[in-house]
Order: structure tokens, then C-alpha cells, then sequence
């Protein structure tokens, strides 16, 4: 990682992630179905379990993976680990065939506030997304530094899994975040559910067939 002083006037920080087939030089040879993959940090100076840095959606047999997501809340945690040698990992097997992943971090500097604390809710993982799912994150208690200006809660939330329903990623689904007890934010993806979903932006361009998974 960079060293304490190139980052201590870091403002953000963007992930490219990419994924290319590990073998074969078509399409046919990248592994199919849309399964989750994960992107994580380790550091010597960083508690365990790993930091998860991405969450993301393999392509259905596409070569074509392409992520350009803002992880500037990850900053507390790279400052920590300023100058270290950092392991980066991801789980690149799908169904027993190989991804080809690339990661670049992209660090702005300059004179804008930046995150200064990273505090982990509920942990990074997969969360089984079914009848149960609301009764996983019970709520927490955190103690916010006394000059903060703001506070922001991060999540990444692909909606996959199934309940007795079958829904899993192709029903709406609306999440609420409560703090101090009164409802603060739903967010709702009601893109979902429909016959041809992403298919639609294919011809103006804002996706490529497949390249969101099944």
C-alpha cells in the first residue's frame, strides 16, 4: 500500500475490477451461471476476518467483468495499514472453472473530507436471503467520534439467495435502515422482477449481454 504521507491526503479511492477467462480464447471457456465473488484484504496491522472491498456478480460465461465501484470508506482501514504489504484475494473458482481477475485501486488526493473511521456492523459475508434474512443484523450500538460531521452506512446488497417464494435476485426487494430508532432510509431495487431486466439497456449501451449474470 502507499505510505502514510501519500495517503493521509487521500479523498477517495475506486476499484477496477476485472474478469477475464483464465483459459480458452472464447466465451465458451468462462465459467457459467452468475455466482457471487468476493474481494478482500488482509494486513498485518488489520483485525481478522479479512476486509471485504467488493461484492460482485460473475457474468454468464462472459468475458466481459467489469467493475468500477467507490470504496473511499475503506480509507480508515488503508491508512492503518499505510506501507504495508497487503494480501488481496478472490475466489475465483465457479463451479470448478478459473476466472482471470485484475484489481487496480485508484487513490484522489486533495483538500475535500474523507472518511477518518471504519466501523464493521454485522461482518462481511453471505447472508442467506430468505424469510430469516431481517432477523441476521440485530441491531447495534456505535459510539461516534465527537467532531464527525457526518455518519454513512455502506452496504452491498445483490439480493441473491431464495426463500419459499424462488425470488431471490428477480424480486423487488426495499431494505430499511433505523438509526436511533426511527426509519431513516429504504432503499428499493425495483428493477428487478421483470421478463428481460438488463437485457433492455443492451442496445444504448449500458450493458452487455450476460455481463450481469443470469
Amino acid at each position: 500500500l502507499p505510505s502514510a504521507a501519500a495517503l493521509a491526503t487521500a479523498t477517495a479511492v475506486r476499484a477496477e475490477f476485472r474478469l477475464d477467462c483464465a483459459a480458452g480464447a472464447t466465451d465458451a471457456a468462462c465459467p457459467p451461471w452468475d455466482r457471487l465473488l468476493y474481494v478482500t484484504m488482509s494486513c498485518a496491522s488489520l483485525p481478522s476476518p479479512p476486509l471485504q472491498l467488493l461484492r460482485v456478480i460473475t457474468p454468464f460465461r462472459r468475458r466481459i467483468g467489469y467493475w468500477l465501484v467507490d470504496i473511499s470508506h475503506m480509507l480508515p482501514a488503508l491508512r492503518t495499514a499505510a506501507g504495508e504489504s497487503c494480501t488481496f484475494a478472490v475466489n475465483v473458482y465457479t463451479l470448478g472453472v478459473k476466472w482471470q481477475p485484475s484489481l487496480v485501486l485508484y487513490i484522489t488526493r486533495g483538500d475535500n473530507s474523507s472518511p477518518k473511521d471504519l466501523i464493521p456492523l454485522w461482518g462481511a459475508g453471505e447472508y442467506p436471503f430468505d424469510v430469516d434474512y431481517n432477523h441476521l443484523f440485530p441491531p447495534r450500538t456505535v459510539r461516534v467520534r465527537a467532531d464527525a460531521r457526518a455518519v454513512q452506512v455502506v452496504a452491498i446488497i445483490t439480493g441473491h439467495g431464495a426463500d419459499r417464494n424462488n425470488c431471490g435476485e428477480f424480486c423487488v426487494t426495499a431494505h430499511s435502515f433505523s438509526i436511533d430508532g426511527r426509519r431513516n432510509h429504504t432503499a428499493t431495487f425495483g428493477d428487478a422482477g421483470t421478463e428481460l431486466g438488463c437485457t433492455k439497456g443492451i442496445s444504448n449501451g449500458e450493458s452487455m449481454a450476460n455481463e450481469v449474470g443470469g
